[in-house]
């Protein structure tokens, strides 16, 4: 695909990017809804949103409108029409001037697939693409029903797919734990809504989340556990962390490296009721500041002035 995208690159010119294309660069998302409780924008679009209500609260450099998600899962599914509507998107890029400043925002995992301008700012949800310019934001979208508080049965739980063997290792290293939920199954991207209600069921009834990355290095399940009245444990080789720097994750989360899935359980169970209500009380101090879509957006804008 990258020779395909050097074939078809050309002299960007200076360009409004609001004037850019909305068909090619914009599109509706045609896919089943993911998690499938989402409701409303997705993220991408919510920030274009949040972004044409703040406008003037920007500084010069140029926001990149892309819905970056619907683009490329639309475009797999109905096979790219031979490639044309990536290369169509990527001409649209090319009008870019190179030697402008931008950002965009994107959720997908493997976004920008596309070339972009030199000196653009990428706030990533998904984290795969990364670079001196990627900046890591919340994998967040519609906000999970408000759930009654249950007693906490259970230690830890995960109900989910196995997308990448580190979830396959920390579900073998905790399977003769019986305070410990684990249900696993294979991908796929219908996830029915019994499954939904197993996830949240065993989340509300647990003192901690479990949270291993997937396909990509983060997941919806650290900011879902928030909402569950649970403490997420974040399970990765390679931890996608917004806003460090005014937020130690630390102190409200639990980050556990692929080599310490064997001492999962020891290490959740060392953690006194103190340090875990401390922890618990921090999730509700910055959650609508930091990882809800609002919160989110406005943080983006923050950070555009903190690095201009």
């Amino acid at each position: 695909m990258v020779s395909v995208l050097i074939l078809y690159m050309s002299v960007g010119i200076s360009l409004d990017t609001n004037n850019m294309n909305t068909h090619i660069l914009r599109s509706e998302p045609s896919y089943p809804t993911y998690p499938p409780y989402h409701t409303g924008k997705y993220l991408e679009e919510y920030f274009f949103d949040f972004y044409q209500r703040n406008v003037d609260r920007f500084g010069k450099r140029q926001y990149i409108p892309v819905f970056w998600t619907n683009c490329y899962v639309n475009g797999v599914q109905e096979g790219w029409g031979d490639k044309v509507d990536f290369i169509e998107m990527q001409r649209e890029l090319n009008r870019l001037d190179p030697n402008g400043s931008y950002f965009t925002v994107c959720q997908h995992d493997d976004a920008p697939m596309h070339i972009l301008p030199t000196n653009t700012f990428v706030f990533s949800a998904g984290g795969n693409v990364v670079g001196s310019n990627t900046i890591p934001i919340p994998l967040i979208c519609g906000r999970l029903a408000p759930q009654k508080k249950q007693e906490k049965e259970y230690l830890a739980s995960f109900v989910g797919s196995t997308t990448h063997s580190i979830r396959n290792k920390m579900a073998e290293s905790l399977r003769d734990h019986s305070d410990v939920y684990v249900s696993t199954k294979g991908w796929d991207p219908k996830v029915k809504y019994d499954q939904v209600e197993d996830f949240v069921s065993a989340s509300t009834r647990s003192k901690f989340v479990l949270c291993p990355r997937g396909y990509g290095p983060s997941s919806f399940r650290l900011y879902e556990a928030m909402q569950l009245d649970a403490v997420p444990v974040y399970i990765s080789d390679r931890f996608w962390l917004p806003w460090q720097h005014e937020l130690n994750w630390n102190e409200f989360c639990v980050l556990i490296t692929e080599d310490q899935i064997p001492d999962i359980h020891s290490i959740l169970s060392s953690i006194d009721d103190d340090t875990y209500e401390m922890m618990k009380r921090k999730i509700q101090e910055i959650y609508e500041n930091y990882f809800t879509m609002e919160g989110m957006s406005a943080k983006i804008m923050q950070m555009l002035e903190i690095l201009e």
